[in-house]
């Protein structure tokens, strides 16, 4: 991965720039020891030199004090005089001394003058100020230092100037230890800084590695995240994309799975975000250990993780989706809770249905959604998936419209008594009546509401409804119950109970006539809610019931803790009743359990002869289903209802 490249990169790059900077560093500091050291030595060097020559001149001075007096003699005799009396004294002018003047008498006697140093204006202004001094001189890199010393008694002085080598001596001196200490130094600095630049670069890589971790995965499930994922199937699809002219049969292929959690909203609201926590943690670790060396699992956000499968195809990944589904039905336990998440999964594979990021998921997305319309489970994209999810994204931007415009209508379901086919109530389901689209039945766009914020309105729209119309058939003399759906989001809605009561009054119409079914799905969080939610409507007078019984986690304790009138009995358990036995025992348990609670029994999904048979043989008295009618406008239940009479 990147992250590995970015790491050698920071690991090479942060240890170069130590070392260099290190040594850098060094050089600057040797630069300004030298510098320092040179001054310092140079000082010396001047001091010691100044101090010794100094003293020289005072010893010639106080050899000029025993000149014999030459006053009589010309100018001539008295420089062979003196030349003749300094040599004498030979110690006191050595080779060191370059030049050697006199002023006696007025006159100057030139001793020694082994080097012709031109204008000094130094020297020159000491000589006409008649003042004492000394300094140092530069000629062709040679260093010369100089004393003047001037005796007001005979109008005379003296000049010495002297080649400086104390200070030649110091700075060779210390030229030697410079170069030693330079040397190792050097030497050290380059360790320490290899040292430093590891250490350093230890907590760098640490913290990046860190940085890198935090970036690329999730924080509550520690699973890699959605940028993790869009860096790996980027990377799995770019040597492939950047080959030309290529079939299906010449590229690698892989899948994607989109996992949706079914219902897992209702957990946060009821339960609260961190049992919700708990949970995706839960699930993050099932689905970690049905992965391999091909397969990879990510959270992408909210309640939706991500499968990304190399090598894969369609049937590896129905396969892998299987599992999953399975996995899921195990129940978690949290704070005594049990939870049985199901799951909702879209199937995208790669080159057949995309081949960017981009196409696979958004095709997953799409096979998703219907998997979830249609509770399939797992759903593999097919490009006809397309015109549906574009319809349920129009959709969505319709509803306060079509709300607004009574575009939502009733059709009703009888609901019949086996013993003899009478219809004692109706189930009131909605249809939209779409002015492009036609009829659309409710698995077209009631998800869409239920995630939208017109849920409780559009609730309450039906309700008014399906109290209008059981009041229509009370002036057509015919006494029907009506039984509304109501979502598990309604049970949020403080006001839906005294909205009921104000319809009941409004239309007169008697709280008995009126069923409010709940699924039991609805109810495996937030017991505690819906049980005051049903107590309320309880005190309203309305009936109460169970919708698809069976279906959810805990259905025993549920029947137990609410007193509900009906129990509808999913249709899942009737498909098969008639050649097995154990659909059969499930049914014949239901039924005494409920007997005994007192609770009435509704069979759905009834749908041919013998179904109804089998359920008239094992005592079964209520039942809904197509063998009986299909749901059918108000209008088809009344000539029903009229003809029957």
């Amino acid at each position: 991965m990147n992250g590995d490249v970015e790491t050698i990169n920071l690991n090479t790059d942060l240890r170069r720039h130590l070392l260099f900077g290190s040594i850098g560093l060094s050089i600057v500091v040797l630069i300004i020891f030298i510098i320092v050291t040179y001054r310092l030595s140079s000082d010396l060097g001047e001091s010691i030199e100044s101090a010794y020559i100094k003293n020289h001149v005072e010893k010639i001075s106080e050899l000029v004090k025993d000149i014999p007096d030459l006053e009589a003699l010309s100018t001539v005799e008295k420089n062979k005089k003196l030349k003749g009396y300094f040599s004498e004294h030979s110690h006191y002018i050595d080779k060191d001394v370059v030049s050697f003047q006199l002023w006696l008498t007025g006159e100057i006697f030139k001793i020694k003058n082994d080097i012709t140093f031109g204008f000094n204006p130094d020297i020159a202004t000491s000589i006409v100020k008649k003042e004492s001094s000394d300094g140092v001189i530069k000629i062709k890199g040679e260093r010369y230092f100089w004393v003047y010393q001037y005796h007001p008694k005979g109008d005379g002085g003296l000049l010495v100037i002297r080649k400086v080598y104390a200070l030649d001596q110091a700075i060779e001196y210390m030229y030697t230890r410079l170069s030693i200490s330079a040397f190792l130094t050097f030497w050290l600095a380059i360790w320490f800084a290899l040292l430093i630049s590891s250490l350093i670069t230890k907590k760098f890589i640490k913290g990046n590695v860190r940085l890198n971790y935090l970036a690329n995965h999730d924080t509550l499930t520690q699973l890699p995240n959605r940028s993790y994922l869009h860096e790996m199937v980027n990377q799995y699809l770019k040597p492939i994309q950047t080959t030309k002219n290529i079939t299906n049969q010449d590229v690698n292929k892989a899948c994607i799975l989109l996992i949706d959690l079914n219902k897992f909203k209702d957990v946060n609201d009821t339960m609260g975000h961190q049992v919700g926590d708990v949970l995706l943690k839960s699930i993050a670790i099932r689905l970690s250990r049905l992965v391999d060396e091909n397969t990879h699992v990510f959270r992408y956000g909210g309640d939706e993780f991500v499968i990304w499968q190399e090598n894969s195809v369609e049937a590896t990944a129905i396969i892998q989706a299987e599992k999953i589904i399975k996995k899921f039905r195990q129940p978690v336990l949290i704070n005594g809770f049990q939870f049985e998440m199901s799951a909702s999964i879209g199937i995208a594979c790669y080159p057949q249905n995309g081949v960017t990021f981009n196409e696979l998921f958004k095709h997953a997305d799409i096979a998703m959604y219907h998997a979830k319309r249609l509770r399939l489970g797992y759903q593999s994209y097919e490009k006809s998936l397309d015109l549906r999810s574009g319809l349920r994204v129009n959709l969505g931007g319709q509803l306060n419209h079509a709300l607004a415009q009574e575009q939502f209508v009733l059709h009703f379901q009888p609901k019949v008594r086996l013993t003899d086919g009478k219809i004692f109530g109706v189930e009131a389901l909605v249809r939209w009546q779409h002015p492009v689209e036609g009829l659309l039945a409710p698995d077209m766009f009631i998800n869409i509401i239920e995630q939208s914020d017109i849920v409780h309105e559009f609730t309450r729209y039906i309700f008014k409804q399906a109290i209008a119309q059981c009041k229509r058939w009370m002036q057509q003399n015919i006494r029907l119950s009506v039984a509304v759906n109501i979502s598990p989001y309604n049970l949020m809605d403080p006001e839906l109970t005294s909205f009921i009561q104000k319809q009941l009054d409004f239309y007169q119409v008697p709280a008995a006539l009126i069923e409010v079914e709940l699924t039991e799905s609805a109810t495996m969080v937030g017991i505690e809610t819906t049980k005051k939610v049903f107590n309320e409507l309880k005190g309203v007078g309305v009936k109460l019931s169970i919708d698809d019984f069976g279906t959810g986690m805990s259905s025993l304790a549920y029947i137990k803790q609410l007193h509900v009138d009906y129990i509808k009995v999913d249709r899942s358990f009737i498909t098969n009743i008639v050649t097995d036995i154990k659909d059969e025992a499930i049914i014949m348990s239901i039924l005494l359990l409920c007997q005994k609670l007192n609770r009435e029994v509704i069979i759905e999904g009834v749908e041919t002869k013998e179904q109804k048979e089998k359920l008239i043989s094992l005592g079964c008295k209520l039942a809904q289903g197509f063998y009986f009618s299909k749901p059918v406008p108000a209008e088809v239940i009344t000539a029903q209802l009229t003809s029957a009479d």
